[in-house]
């Protein structure tokens, strides 16, 4: 490639880069990818707890259950308007927590895998939380 067509295609990358995601990229990447992640956790934490609720909004995608020891887990996946990236923020009773942020270019490059990957990321925060919940000779 030439000198002027790399100028030229670092200004177009860049260019894709500042517009951020499309309508139809959020869309695609909510139903083809982070629903069919929460259907598959909601239909293993079914098993073992009451209610579970997967919800999708606009910009961000949320998966609620609570239990006994902790009355309200919520993991959220949202997508950050800009086109930089995807946050996985949650909240444990009403502690709210920023959580992991993951730059992409491409909504695409994410797959079911990786947003139960980051949920389980989470889970395992909460099974912290609720370990240092319990009195000492529980925990031993």
């Amino acid at each position: 490639m030439g000198w002027k067509s790399e100028i030229k295609e670092h200004y177009r990358k860049k260019k894709i880069k500042e517009q951020g995601y499309t309508r139809e990229q959020i869309d695609r990447f909510y139903v083809d990818t982070v629903m069919p992640a929460f259907d598959e956790i909601k239909a293993t934490l079914s098993q073992f707890v009451s209610k579970v609720n997967g919800k999708r909004y606009a910009y961000k995608a949320t998966l609620r259950f609570d239990e006994k020891e902790i009355r309200k887990s919520v993991f959220r996946v949202e997508v950050d308007l800009k086109g930089n990236g995807v946050a996985f923020p949650y909240e444990l009773n009403n502690s709210y927590t920023f959580g992991a942020r993951v730059k992409v270019d491409q909504l695409e490059a994410l797959d079911k895998e990786f947003i139960i990957a980051h949920f389980m990321e989470f889970f395992k925060v909460r099974e912290q939380k609720i370990a240092e919940q319990r009195p000492s000779a529980e925990r031993t």
